[in-house]
């Protein structure tokens, strides 16, 4: 898909940044001193004025309310509600970051390979890197596939194209990761009292589309412009979860049903997929994905 249509309608378009970069940069346009390091919450409680957090060193805080990007495990999620234990995709995947010189990939092209024993994932970055992932289907935790190195990983994914392969064995062994893919059922609100749930504590996702920390960061924008709105928390509240709770359920959906498709591995199955995929036009494409773009942050 040529997502540069949908970049000169909106005059936006989707950017590839390795996430510690992208922390790097938020953390250097805030106020020295805002970030505490080393304070693990480990329970909280709130009351119809307030709120109050403990933290694993034994202290506390208290706030009007509390704003919780505690990731896919949650530890608010899971004590609010009963509805969001995370859901296991059915496959697992290894990713890692290389630095290349290979004029074989195009710095303005990201495309996946689709094999009947898995796919891989190639992602172009700044600074001649690219980003790949490589997922398999397997059983939740499975022995087999922890504590591979990059070789091994490799040798699994064997049937594909050498120059994916040899991204995945040139990885540095310390910085491959590897985790079985989950998400969350779409939850139906975001606020519990005052506990507002943000990013992949409210809404996570299979990484099928990208969207995980783009979603994280409209919720953010779309939070503070509520509350700007308003002197009103329950309006602010309402707001959030008004223009956030219907789009990311959207994604997780969807998100989900590409990743099923893409790990498909009944042969019949396989030749029905990619026939009907070569017959629909890009432009039916970039019109389901057209809604990534046309958000409301407002």
């Amino acid at each position: 898909m040529d997502f540069t249509v949908l970049a000169r309608e909106f005059g936006l378009n989707s950017l590839t940044i390795h996430r510690a970069d992208l922390h790097a940069i938020l953390y250097h346009a805030i106020v020295p001193g805002t970030i505490q390091f080393n304070k693990k919450c480990v329970d909280f409680e709130q009351s119809d004025t307030g709120t109050k957090v403990f933290f694993e060193d034994g202290s506390s805080a208290e706030g009007d309310m509390v704003i919780a990007a505690d990731g896919i495990h949650s530890i608010f999620r899971k004590k609010l509600t009963a509805n969001g234990t995370p859901r296991y995709a059915g496959y697992t995947c290894w990713r890692g970051i290389v630095e290349i010189s290979d004029k074989h990939f195009n710095q303005h092209t990201s495309y996946e390979l689709w094999e009947k024993d898995g796919r891989i994932g190639i992602v172009p970055l700044q600074h001649n890197r690219i980003y790949w992932f490589a997922c398999v289907n397997a059983k939740e935790n499975a022995p087999l596939y922890k504590n591979l190195k990059p070789r091994d990983v490799a040798r699994i994914f064997a049937a594909f194209p050498p120059h994916a392969t040899q991204l995945i064995s040139s990885t540095n062994e310390a910085e491959l990761l590897h985790h079985d893919i989950a998400d969350i059922k779409p939850l139906d609100q975001f606020v519990y009292g005052r506990i507002v749930l943000l990013g992949d504590a409210a809404h996570a996702t299979t990484p099928n589309m990208g969207r995980g920390a783009g979603q994280a960061m409209e919720d953010g924008i779309v939070f503070v412009r509520c509350l700007n709105k308003t002197n009103n928390l329950q309006e602010t509240f309402a707001c959030y979860e008004r223009k956030r709770v219907k789009r990311t359920k959207k994604i997780i959906n969807l998100s989900r049903q590409i990743g099923a498709g893409a790990q498909i591995e009944n042969s019949f199955i396989i030749t029905m997929r990619n026939n009907l995929l070569k017959l629909v036009p890009s432009s039916i494409l970039l019109k389901r994905f057209r809604f990534l773009l046309d958000v409301d942050l407002d």
